[in-house]
């Protein structure tokens, strides 16, 4: 009895409510859908990473190719103007030239209409069904992203001076990742273009609460994966999670999730999240590529799996309704052999098609009934592919293959003419007659391959950073553009070849061998990923071809299978050469600034053991001038004419002044320099302000100063050194009078607030300029209206009443203006208990 042809009947799709509907439907639907592809756009442009000429991703592109796909042929040159004018908008009023945006936005109508043909949108609605189905979204997708990165890329050279390269890969990696994330949820979810969000798809499944435990634990894996200051390679543990979902979920809950994860990502990407951007091992653009690919990879891993479950789901409910008869066996192999994506076709011994699924008739284009009797090879290989098979099956040679178990690699026919790579392998139909027939199966990995050289493509683009993969006995199998460009190799030298060693020093590997306790060799780099799971980033010197030497940032993580063994590592290096000699130099710098200061502070430490020496020495024989001069002056060594006791009063005024010279640098010295012993006690100010008065009465006398104070009637009690104070206090109103001419006006006043006393100290003298306020403290510095007026002073009062105030835990300010007058004002903490006033 010849095997069955039936095949399990497609369900019936309903048609779309959108654009299909009616046109009061179809209007704000599609003015909604525009307003949406204005906005992603906008969004996609402004938050373009700084200094790039295009979108990070560009969600926009799926969302216009389904407004493209899921449109009547008619409608498709008015969408597309539509979007000419939407995306140009957007590109506007993100910021970009008209011209710019002009041609930006003809690039994303062009690709949308190209990725809706690539669908057959002209011919029949598009659908999202099968794995089938998800193979031709893919190229559909990098079709349209070829499209657009070309268009897209020559814009920015010729408008912007852009790098075509560059421009390319980004555009190309962006596109093709928002079509594949957008798309899957438009032919999935919208009411009208699949079966429906229906509870029912659940069964099977996942329950809601099993569901969103799944969906909760993705997200928050990816939230930590890509968060801020996350620096390890650990993007492939999301992956797990995806297929997790995806044996759990219906394919609308796994699209779904999918563009949620995308979302998430740019996101905490933008605000500098995750290893491609906190590792700052990698440019901008390379890190912005590297991102998108790895999106496209999570929608290849997942979705076919997720619909290949979901048609044998159906398969089985259907079985479940026909009964258990023979013919319901039948109908159930039958429906086996055509709902599954791997091609299975049996032949006699003379290499005759007996029976194939469906999934050949797709690929052939053939119908099951010309497949049937047709010689196996003429009818689906390729030439040399056919040859190959009649040495290998007809003539029973040995497989050319290098696959076990006899899989081999096959080069089928396909209607349009174009080849479909397959990996295929053969065994008896029955095992216990090996000459009768032979079931072939195979898979096609057309798309694989495709993908595969489009993510290699990539990364042989990625010229600045050097990715260099090795099996695990350390021979390099695969070697980048970057690596070449930074090492000076072709990868035809490396690849099958060569090790690490060949470009890293020996002496290093020595010694990070004598560190590690093992061996020197590969060991070397990947014993700590090998022990702890977890990628290590350590810097290193490359030996180029040339025999110079760069300093790299080498980051090794392991390859390993879905089960977890390990079958290579991969090696990303980044050249941080001029980064570490700036280090260097900056460490450099920055020791020679240390011992500079170093060496300030001890020349100050001299400077003021000198200052104090030195004031020590000279007030021994001051106080002898002054004591003898005063002598002299009492005749009690004979008399004195009334020119010699002029003379004698010049030398005790000039005395005196170098005494309070030497005694202000004496205090000054023991301020800085910490040894001025202060002895506090409860101290009444109205006591020490009368002192310093009655101290500079010989200065007032022969002013004509008016002198006002407000002392109050109640004590102002400080704890403090009473002769510091006084100091303090005397070199204020020394100032205060000496500054202000005759006619002017002294005030002194002490009040207390709070917790704090204040003196303030004030006159109407010459004031002090607003811009030299600021340096009225430091040593030796006079205003320049004292010097322009030739007021003598030293310069060291203020700064030694600011150092005495400090060391009673106070602080003081100053206000002046010129030829208006100066006040200074001392707060000072109060004593728990006010000094009581002197008996």
């Amino acid at each position: 009895m010849p095997p069955s042809t039936e095949r399990v009947p497609e369900r019936p799709v309903q048609p779309a409510v959108w654009p299909g509907g009616r046109r009061s439907v179809v209007l704000p639907v599609t003015a909604a859908t525009l307003a949406l592809v204005f906005a992603l756009g906008f969004w996609s442009v402004v938050f373009a990473p700084s200094g790039s000429q295009v979108a990070a991703w560009w969600p926009a592109a799926g969302v216009s190719a389904a407004l493209v796909a899921l449109s009547p042929q008619r409608s498709w040159v008015s969408l597309a103007l539509a979007l000419v004018a939407v995306t140009g908008t957007a590109n506007i009023a993100a910021g970009r030239p008209l011209l710019v945006a002009l041609c930006f936005g003809v690039a994303n109508a062009t690709e949308a209409v190209v990725i809706a043909w690539s669908l057959g949108a002209a011919r029949e609605r598009p659908a999202l069904r099968s794995t089938a189905d998800m193979r031709r979204l893919v190229a559909a997708s990098v079709l349209g992203g070829l499209t657009i990165g070309l268009l897209a890329s020559l814009t920015v050279t010729l408008l912007e001076d852009g790098a075509f390269l560059v421009t390319w890969e980004r555009v190309l990696a962006s596109h093709v990742a928002g079509v594949l994330i957008v798309l899957p949820v438009a032919l999935l979810v919208l009411p009208g273009v699949s079966p429906g969000i229906r509870w029912r798809e659940w069964r099977g499944s996942a329950s809601a609460l099993e569901a969103g435990a799944q969906v909760i634990a993705t997200l928050a894996v990816v939230s930590v994966v890509f968060s801020r200051g996350q620096d390890r390679p650990f993007v492939y543990l999301c992956l797990p999670f995806l297929v997790w979902l995806a044996l759990r979920l219906p394919p609308w809950a796994v699209a779904l999730e999918i563009l949620a994860i995308a979302t998430l990502v740019n996101v905490l990407i933008h605000e500098g999240g995750g290893p491609f951007i906190s590792s700052g091992a990698m440019t901008p653009e390379t890190s912005a590529v590297l991102v998108q690919s790895f999106l496209v990879v999570c929608v290849v891993v997942a979705m076919p799996l997720a619909l290949s479950l979901q048609e044998r789901r159906e398969t089985l409910t259907d079985l479940r309704r026909s009964g258990g008869d023979l013919q319901v066996e039948r109908d159930f192999t039958a429906a086996v052999l055509d709902s599954t994506d791997s091609l299975i076709v049996v032949v006699d011994p003379a290499g005759r098609i007996v029976r194939a699924n469906a999934a050949v008739e797709r690929i052939s284009g053939l119908a099951l009934s010309r497949l049937v009797g047709s010689a196996y090879d003429e009818a689906l290989l390729m030439p040399g592919a056919a040859a190959r098979f009649r040495h290998t099956f007809l003539s029973g040679g040995e497989p050319t293959g290098d696959g076990p178990d006899g899989v081999e690699h096959q080069v089928w026919r396909s209607p349009s003419g174009q080849a479909r790579a397959v990996t295929a392998s053969s065994r008896p139909l029955h095992r216990d007659d090996p000459t009768g027939p032979v079931v072939i199966t195979g898979r096609d990995i057309t798309e694989q391959l495709e993908t595969q050289g489009l993510l290699r493509s990539i990364l042989d683009a990625t010229t600045a950073t050097a990715v260099i993969g090795t099996d695990t006995e350390g021979v390099i199998t695969f070697f980048n553009a970057g690596a070449e460009a930074m090492l000076g190799f072709s990868s035809v030298e490396m690849v099958d070849r060569e090790t690490p060693a060949r470009f890293h020093l020996e002496s290093e590997v020595v010694e990070r061998a004598r560190e590690l306790a093992v061996e020197p060799g590969f060991e070397v780099f990947v014993h700590e990923v090998r022990r702890t799971g977890v990628p290590e980033r350590r810097d290193w010197t490359y030996l180029r071809r040339d025999g110079t030497t760069i300093v790299v940032s080498l980051t090794v993580s392991a390859r390993t299978d879905v089960d977890g063994t390990i079958h290579g590592y991969l090696g990303i290096a980044a050249d941080v050469t001029e980064r570490r000699r700036a280090e260097e130099s900056l460490r450099t710098a920055l020791e020679h600034e240390r011992l500079a200061v170093a060496r300030l502070h001890e020349l100050d430490r001299i400077k003021t053991d000198f200052v104090s020496s030195t004031s020590h020495e000279l007030r021994t024989p001051l106080t002898s001038v002054l004591g003898f001069s005063q002598l002299l002056a009492t005749e009690a060594v004979g008399p004195v004419n009334q020119r010699q006791r002029a003379l004698l009063s010049r030398i005790e005024k000039s005395g005196r002044r170098l005494l309070d010279l030497v005694e202000n640098l004496l205090t000054l010295a023991s301020l800085e320099s910490g040894e001025l012993d202060l002895r506090k006690a409860a101290v009444d100010l109205r006591e020490v302000v009368v002192i310093a008065l009655e101290t500079l009465e010989e200065t007032l006398r022969g002013r004509d100063l008016t002198l006002e104070l407000d002392l109050g009637a109640d004590p102002v009690g400080v704890w403090g050194d009473q002769d510091q104070l006084e100091r303090a206090v005397i070199n204020l109103l020394s100032n205060a009078i000496k500054f202000t001419d005759d006619g002017g006006r002294v005030e002194v006043s002490l009040t207390h607030v709070g917790d704090e006393a204040r003196l303030r100290v004030g006159d109407t003298g010459m004031g002090i300029p607003l811009e030299e306020q600021d340096r009225l403290f430091s040593r030796f510095f006079r205003a320049s209206s004292a010097t322009a007026a030739a007021v003598p002073g030293t310069g060291l009062g203020l700064s030694i009443v600011h150092a005495i105030v400090e060391a009673h835990d106070g602080s003081i300010e100053v206000t002046s203006t010129p030829d208006v007058g100066t006040t200074f004002v001392v707060h000072l903490p109060t004593s728990q208990e006010q000094a009581e006033p002197a008996a």
